[in-house]
Parts: C-alpha cells; structure tokens; sequence
C-alpha cells in the first residue's frame, strides 16, 4: 500500500458531509485550499464537488434560494478513484493535469485516503512487476493443496528458466544465499579452505563461506565497475585456495575473461553470484554461464521475484546431480530417509514457483521497462559533473537491477546529506553497502595494514535510487531534477 505524507488531519477537511448545503460546501473547499471535496455520508463517498461544479451549477440553477440546496445536486456522480491495495504506479498513472487528486477507498466505497501527485511520500526503491497471472497460479497452488516443497510449478519454473538462461541444469532453491551455501557445499568447501571473495558486496557470499569452516579472502573492486579487480586477485592464491566468488554487483557484469584465465591457471572452482544480474550479459551470453556454478536470488526486490527464493545452475551434470540431494537434507532420491551427503533444507515452495513461474513468463517485457527506466536516468544525469554511475561496456549488457549514482568527492553536499533531503522529499532511495573491511564482524579475516581504497570510496557515496521496471517516466524525471537541484 502506498503512504502519504499527510493522514486524517487534511483528509478531514476535504470530506463533505451529505446533507451540507452549497454555501457549507463552498466554505469546505476554500478551507482546504485544493479546489474540491468528496461528498460524504458517513464514512461512503458519493461522489466528487470542485469548486468548478459548483460556479457551473449556480450558473445553471433557477433558484432563487441557491445557497441552501443541497451538495448533491452539484457533485458529480462519476470520478477516477483507487483501493487501498492498488500498486504506486496504477495510482499515480490515475493522476494527471485535470484529475489532481483521487479517493482512496475500501471494497465496501468507505472512503480511507485521498492521492495526489505531490502527496505520495513513498516512492519505493523496488516494486515487483506482478499482474493477475501470479494470483492465478497461486490460487491453483491452494486449490490443489500442493503448497510446499512439491507440485507442478516447480519443475516448470525451473524449465522456464533454463530457457530464458539458455542453460542446462538449474535448480530452484529457497533463497539467493541458500543458493550460495548449496554451491559451495556441492564443490566440498571444508573448514580451512580459501574462497576469495571481493569486499565490497552484500554479505551474503561472506556469511556461506563462514558458516561452512571456509576462509573468505578479500579483494579490492574496480571503481568502473564495482566488481571484483582481477588484476588483484592473483597474489591472493595461495595453495588453501579452492574456489573464486564473483559477484556481479548492481547487474553491471565482471571483468569474466580475465577472472577465467585464474581460474584456469590455478585450476579453481568459479561461482558467479548473480543476485542481482538476471538479464545482464557479457559476449552474447547471460552472466551465470562462465563459471562451475551461478546463482539467483528472487528476494521480493530483485528484477525477477517470488517473495523468497533462489536458482542454482550448474555447468556440469555430476554437480547438478549432487546438488539435488544436498538440498533435500542429503537425502537418497532412491532410498528415502537414507542419507548420501551432509545437506539440509533448501527447498524452493510450489507457491513461490507458482510466482516465478508466472514472473518469467512476462521476462522480456520486464527488462524491456527495465532498459527504459535505465535509458532515462543515463540521459538526464549525462551531463551532471557532481555525479558518476557505472556505464556499460563493449560487449556488455547491464541490467541495471537498482540504478546507482555516485556522489563525487568535489561535490559541496555528502551522500548522506542528500539521501536524507531525498527521503524527506518521499524518495526512497538507499546508501551503498557496508564494505566487509568496515565491519568488526570480519576484522580476523584482514591484514593489518592492508587497505582497500576503492571499496571505501563506492561504500561512503553510493546512492541508489528507484528502479522498479513499472516506474512511471515522469517519476524518474523528477527524482533526477530533484538529485541535480540538491547538487547545484
């Protein structure tokens, strides 16, 4: 549901009771100062006055005693309205020149709320793209009563993903770090084995490595792309080494080639984490293909969601094979309750399949929405010298999952200032993340003197702004007009 910045205080003011006459309803509105009120009976609206309805009638009428008629013979009947659940995006594109303002009301026509275009206080940072389809698997879930770990829709969510990904062997998981932890513990990562991984990244690569024994090993990012730095990756090998995690960060793609080179060179394992890269490729070829191993995450803010939940592809088929047990508690799939590995529970539900599997089949729409969006923000912040963000490559196509900006250090307003003047504008948008350098948690895993300069810089002055696929145009425009007037 959509919040306003403002509740029953002003909303008050706008609501016209039933039995008020013209003279009351004149009053009504010019207190409010927005040119209109909702007629009222109790709490059920029954329709629409603005100041306009009321000249026209008083124009129109015969009576010589106008100011006592009642309200109702001037309102209008018939007016653009929304529940109370509608997405931000139907409601705002309710909203235009003529229709300034909009009831929001309950099933039952009690009024709740009122939307206008300066009101909304909560531009969300990510939306799920979802339409009648998930609803409609769902209720077949429910209705069948296949709502765990078994049922239709996970073999063909995992089907239509191996389409869209053009890959071999995937397998549907509970989450992005469930899809993590399965990797490694399908490559046998042991207590005291080295994984390199870059520092500047969401946790979770950090978390799975640990919680199995393993050494994560940090790296610096490259500030052009916010990925790992191959060029640093190599004095970090050491005979312990047993995998290399790659995450691509943001959707924007690794420099692969160089990191296959290592890999091949020192003969490690390769895990693409791609959380938050689906639709993003390097040379033709989507991101999750290069390595042993890629990961998903569907965590309700990524491009592709259901709510919770993750995917697992796998170059070959023994490891696919072995990951399948794993995830099952290590369970025979021959022999049940008879144990072939260590695993635990990853399982993915039919219900959020259900949702997956309605999510990938309107894939190509959603990154179609997501390029445009994306196309927007590039070209109204082309030219904005206080600003930089990660361009994309030749050969390279970056999905974008959030859209971020980085506040340079010659601008005369800092990163959080800003993302404290644009919250206070309804904008929600979100610092960078905590590097793993700055974090007491993982202190025993550094040197110490050693530095990471270009993790630092990226998590002091990331901003990352709005960039769900259905995010209205305008809105972009304005959240960029308002960044570039906090900077000027």
């Amino acid at each position: 549901m959509i919040k306003f910045k403002k509740k029953k205080a002003i909303l008050n003011e706008l609501i016209i009771p039933d039995n008020s006459n013209i003279l009351k309803a004149i009053k009504i509105i010019d207190f409010n100062g927005q040119g209109l009120g909702f007629v009222c009976k109790n709490k059920k609206i029954l329709g629409i006055v603005t100041d306009g309805d009321i000249r026209r009638f008083i124009y129109k009428s015969k009576s010589k005693r106008i100011r006592n008629q009642n309200i109702k013979k001037a309102m209008r009947r018939s007016y653009s309205y929304a529940f109370i659940n509608d997405s931000f995006d139907k409601i705002f594109n309710l909203l235009n020149d003529t229709v300034r303002i909009i009831p929001i009301i309950d099933r039952k026509k009690n009024l709740v709320d009122f939307a206008s275009s300066d009101r909304i206080s909560n531009i969300p940072i990510y939306e799920p793209f979802l339409d009648y389809r998930e609803k409609k698997y769902v209720k077949k879930c429910m209705d069948t009563g296949w709502i765990s770990s078994r049922g239709e829709f996970i073999k063909k969510f995992e089907d239509k993903f191996k389409k869209v990904i053009k890959c071999k062997n995937s397998l549907s998981v509970n989450s992005g770090t469930s899809a993590i932890m399965l990797s490694l513990m399908t490559i046998g990562i042991k207590p005291g084995d080295e994984v390199i991984v870059p520092n500047y990244t969401f946790m979770a690569p950090w978390n799975a490595i640990i919680l199995l024994g393993g050494i994560p090993v940090p790296v610096d990012v490259e500030i052009d792309t916010m990925n790992i730095d191959p060029s640093k990756i190599e004095k970090k090998i050491s005979k312990k080494t047993k995998a290399i995690i790659v995450v691509h960060l943001y959707g924007c793609p690794a420099n692969i080639t160089k990191i296959l080179k290592l890999k091949k060179k020192y003969n490690l394992y390769l895990i693409e984490d791609c959380a938050e890269a689906i639709g993003s490729y390097y040379k033709k070829k989507h991101l999750g293909l290069f390595g042993d191993i890629g990961t998903f995450s569907f965590y309700g803010n990524k491009t592709i969601s259901t709510g919770e939940g993750g995917m697992v592809i796998f170059k070959k088929k023994k490891y696919f094979t072995k990951a399948k047990l794993i995830k099952n508690h290590g369970m025979s799939d021959k022999k049940r309750y008879f144990h072939s590995y260590f695993g635990s529970n990853f399982r993915m539900t039919n219900i959020q399949a259900a949702i997956g599997l309605a999510q990938l089949e309107k894939f190509n729409t959603i990154i179609q929405k997501k390029n445009k969006l994306n196309k927007t923000y590039i070209s109204a912040f082309k030219n904005c010298k206080s600003i930089t963000f990660i361009k994309t490559k030749k050969n390279q196509i970056n999905s974008y999952w959030l859209f971020n900006i980085l506040i340079n250090t010659d601008s005369k307003i800092r990163r959080d200032k800003v993302i404290t003047l644009l919250r206070q504008d309804g904008i929600d948008v979100r610092r960078g993340f905590f590097s793993a350098s700055e974090q007491p948690l993982f202190k025993k895993y550094f040197k110490k003197k050693e530095t990471f300069p270009v993790s630092n810089y990226l998590s002091k002055n990331i901003i990352s702004l709005p960039s769900f696929p259905h995010l209205p145009k305008k809105i972009v425009e304005n959240i960029t007009q308002r960044v570039k007037k906090i900077l000027l």
